[in-house]
């Protein structure tokens, strides 16, 4: 409903736009201000999202999943299936799928190791050996 204002096309891509819009922008914000252990929770739903992302595009084909939407259902539209469609590339939304769950891991995991790098690093400074 928000990015349907800008037309039909970013409306379409609007429920993920904002899905991955508002946990970045406050991942960079948080970082601005110099918060290591908020931006890394930030980023980390961010990514985290892409999987939430991944289920959906991943039903594109067999829309079996329930649909998130406001009005009457039997109206809705399934996302990825008319995103997909309108690219030509519906027959390869589970590998699509596939590859943004695999990323949003790697993203999740790296939020992880570079908070972790970061403790282990403080902790050395302040004179404690590393294990």
């Amino acid at each position: 409903m928000l990015f349907g204002w800008f037309g039909s096309a970013i409306g379409l891509w609007g429920g993920t736009i904002l899905q991955w819009m508002v946990p970045l922008l406050l991942a960079a914000y948080l970082f601005h201000q110099r918060q290591p252990a908020s931006f890394v929770f930030c980023a980390f739903f961010f990514f985290e999202n892409w999987l939430y992302t991944a289920t959906y595009m991943a039903d594109a084909r067999a829309m079996i999943l329930p649909l998130v939407t406001t009005g009457d259902p039997e109206f809705a539209r399934h996302d990825w299936n008319a995103i997909f469609s309108s690219l030509g590339l519906l027959e390869y939304d589970t590998t699509i799928a596939a590859i943004v769950r695999t990323l949003g891991w790697c993203g999740m995991l790296a939020c992880v190791g570079w908070l972790a790098t970061r403790g282990m690093l403080a902790t050395h400074e302040k004179g404690v050996p590393l294990p």
